[in-house]
């Protein structure tokens, strides 16, 4: 399954910029990081 994914994943990033990869770590990274600072999650 993950090679599926990496390939699929890399003929995305081909074919389109790197933008919404950057935007969408940037999203989860913060999402993750609210969480854990309001104790919704433990680490």
């Amino acid at each position: 399954m993950g090679y599926v994914i990496i390939g699929w994943f890399l003929k995305f990033i081909s074919t389109r910029s790197y933008r919404l990869f950057v935007w969408y770590r940037i999203f989860l990274g913060l999402a993750l990081y609210l969480l854990l600072g309001f104790n919704v999650i433990s680490a």
